[in-house]
């Protein structure tokens, strides 16, 4: 008798003795236990493993009962067989109980941090999961990190480590970011385990966890190169730049080698057309198609100040074209009866979100500017908002609205949570810091009301700023006043708004009864 017609025995008494089954279902499993020691008799396998499990789920019928039947056959023999097979998602089948507090306080009586490599990853991966609870996550917080740990658990088994190795856990990063980089996986997904490990890490480390932000960690470029950088920012603050241009082009540098795999300046000089030709291609798939019309331009200017200064053997600022592309305007704008219906809808989602909205329904105001709203720039005795905009630095006022006032004044009395960010509008969850946009927020309530916006596809809260215009456009109110209810100083800016005016527009037009007609015979 091989391993696995062993392993069967223990399964078929298992099962027959299963007293919370009834008569019939466990006739139904000794079925399927039956069929799956014939078909790994019938193809060769003489133990339980992984590709047995996979070739029997695969097999027979792909009805809903019988895949749950023949998953139900190979989670008992592996169980039994101790294989720590996995499923299709990666975790495996048999999931481990995680340890309570009590077990967990018991077993680190006996380790100082940090922690050597004979700790137990269980108990760690328990140990971290109650100090996430202890920060007062939310329940849907908690189970996300708790999936990703069963599965990191999962990850570890499989690579057969079952104590703390934090080189074995930078091999999982590692991992981590090529299934993403190479679309096998989502991006929140990726990002939740990579933190997940992080604050693992940091567990074993210190013995405990706060909340924070993890910054990426930074490729180290030798001084030399560090230099060149520094040297080409200072002829750029001698240019009379502002300061948001100088740091684009420092980051549009360190982009450049980061994508050029240069680390010391004499990597510069091996630079060949080939390498340019990547650099354009990573470019292109890093930044959107707007952003390039930016980009580029600075790549090129960087290439020939390398080239100049002796540092490149060649110029390859030739080699650097700005992409050409079709640019329309067609200002996306949703219909009076489509807003009316959305404030109807305000009343039924969160104080929060009700003021994020109002304040761009009401005001038009940029996404930037609301999110950047700050305690001190509402005037609740004056009934003011005062914001310097993110976009221009302008200074703009606007009056205090009532149900505006109303909405931001339940937010704070009522759902915001207690810190110290001068930020009103925050998220919901620790960290606490400010949100960072509120396109998310706008695009679900539109798919949510089935809202789509005229003349184009836009879902953002830009969509309001346009809405606004064309409102008060229709009801002919002065353009100066647009003008200065959007905080546009240059006058270049309004005229894509302006082409909302459609009665304007229309009077405009030429006479094309004299096209292809002389007039001068």
């Amino acid at each position: 008798m091989n391993e696995l017609e062993n392993i069967m025995k223990t399964c078929f008494e298992l099962n027959q003795k299963s007293n919370n089954l009834c008569e019939t279902t466990i006739l139904r499993h000794h079925w399927y236990l039956k069929s799956f020691l014939k078909f790994g008799s019938c193809n060769g396998f003489t133990r339980p493993c992984q590709k047995l499990y996979d070739d029997f789920i695969l097999a027979g019928s792909n009805g809903y009962d019988a895949i749950l039947n023949r998953k139900w056959v190979v989670k008992l023999v592996d169980e039994v067989a101790s294989t720590n097979a996995l499923d299709q998602d990666g975790y495996l089948l048999n999931l481990p109980n995680l340890y309570t507090y009590e077990e967990v306080t018991t077993y680190f009586k006996n380790f100082t941090f940090p922690l050597d490599d004979s700790a137990d990853n269980l108990y760690l991966i328990s140990y971290t999961l109650y100090n996430i609870k202890n920060e007062d996550t939310t329940q849907s917080t908690y189970g996300q990190y708790k999936k990703a740990y069963l599965y990191i658990y999962s990850w570890l088994i499989s690579h057969k480590n079952f104590t703390y190795d934090e080189e074995v856990l930078n091999s999982f990063l590692k991992d981590n970011q090529l299934k993403f980089d190479t679309g096998l996986l989502k991006k929140w997904v990726y990002k939740i385990r990579k933190r997940a490990l992080n604050i693992l890490i940091e567990v074993a480390n210190s013995g405990t966890y706060h909340w924070h932000i993890f910054k990426s960690s930074k490729i180290i470029l030798d001084e030399d190169l560090q230099i060149i950088i520094q040297d080409y920012m200072l002829s750029m603050n001698n240019s009379n730049m502002a300061l948001d241009t100088v740091n684009l082009y420092y980051y549009v540098f360190k982009k450049m080698m980061i994508y050029l795999n240069v680390k010391k300046s004499d990597d510069l000089l091996l630079i060949t057309e080939n390498d340019i030709e990547m650099l354009c291609e990573k470019v292109i798939k890093d930044f959107t198609q707007s952003s390039l019309k930016t980009i580029y331009p600075i790549v090129k200017k960087i290439l020939l100040y390398l080239y100049n200064q002796g540092y490149m053997i060649k110029n390859f600022s030739a080699m650097i074209q700005k992409p050409l592309y079709l640019k329309s305007f067609n200002p996306s704008i949703i219909s009076k009866d489509d807003e009316l219906k959305l404030i109807a809808y305000l009343d039924k989602i969160s104080y929060r979100d009700q003021a994020i909205m109002l304040l761009a329904i009401r005001y038009g105001l940029r996404d930037s500017d609301i999110c950047n709203l700050k305690f001190d720039e509402i005037d609740w005795y004056r009934d003011q908002i005062k914001i310097t905009q993110t976009k221009t630095n302008v200074y703009l006022t606007l009056p205090l609205l009532d149900d505006v006032g109303n909405a931001i004044f339940n937010y704070l009395e009522n759902e915001r949570p207690e810190c110290n960010t001068p930020y009103i509008f925050i998220r919901k969850q620790k960290p606490y810091h400010k949100i960072k946009s509120a396109y998310n927020l706008c695009s679900r309530i539109f798919e949510k009301l089935n809202i789509t916006p005229l003349n184009g596809k836009g879902k953002g809260t830009h969509v309001f700023r346009y809405s606004l215009v064309k409102r008060l456009l229709d009801m002919e109110v002065p353009y100066q006043i647009i003008t200065d209810s959007l905080g546009h100083v240059n006058k270049d800016s309004d005229k894509y708004y302006y082409s909302l005016d459609s009665e304007k527009l229309r009077s405009c037009c030429l006479d094309a009864r004299w096209i292809g007609i002389k007039s001068w015979m």
